[in-house]
C-alpha cells in the first residue's frame, strides 16, 4: 500500500487555494502504480484545493483536522503508524504555510524509513529515481 501525504497549495499570483503541483505529481505516480493508495491531508477539510486531488482519481482522502494551524508531523506519524504503508509519497516543495519541504525527511526519520528524492516511477517492487546533473 502507498500512503500519499498531500498538502494544499497556493497559487503564486492570486494566492487562491490549489493542489500543490508536487503533490499532484506524487498522486499521479501512486495511481499509475496499480497499488492500493491511501491519501492523507492535515488541515482544514473545507479547503477547496482538496477536491482537485479527488478529481485526479483518488477514491477518497482522509483529512486529519487539527482544529487550526498546527504542525502536520505528529498527526501524520500517528496515522501512518496505524496504516504501516510500504511506500509513503510526499511532494517535495510546500506552497502554503510555514513548511520548507522538510516534511518527507522528518517523517522518514521518525518512522525509520529511507528517503528517495526525485522519484519518477514505481514499477513492481522497483522505484525509479531521476538524477539531476550538478551544474
Amino acid at each position: 500500500m502507498i500512503a500519499l501525504c498531500l498538502s494544499a497549495g497556493c497559487h503564486p499570483v492570486s494566492r487562491r487555494p490549489r493542489m500543490n503541483p508536487a503533490c499532484a505529481r506524487a498522486t499521479e505516480l501512486a495511481l499509475r502504480s496499480g497499488r492500493a493508495v491511501t491519501a492523507l491531508h492535515v488541515g482544514d477539510p473545507a479547503n477547496p484545493a482538496l477536491r482537485d486531488y479527488l478529481g485526479l482519481g483518488l477514491p477518497s482522502m482522509t483529512v486529519l483536522d487539527t482544529g487550526g494551524p498546527a504542525d502536520a508531523l505528529p498527526a501524520l506519524i500517528e496515522e501512518l503508524a496505524l496504516l504501516s504503508p510500504r511506500i509513503i509519497l510526499c511532494g517535495d516543495v510546500t506552497e502554503a504555510g510555514e513548511g520548507g519541504g522538510m516534511l518527507p525527511y522528518a517523517l522518514a526519520g521518525r518512522l525509520g524509513m529511507a528517503v528517495l528524492a526525485g522519484i519518477v516511477a514505481l514499477e513492481g517492487e522497483t522505484i525509479v529515481q531521476s538524477v539531476s546533473p550538478r551544474v
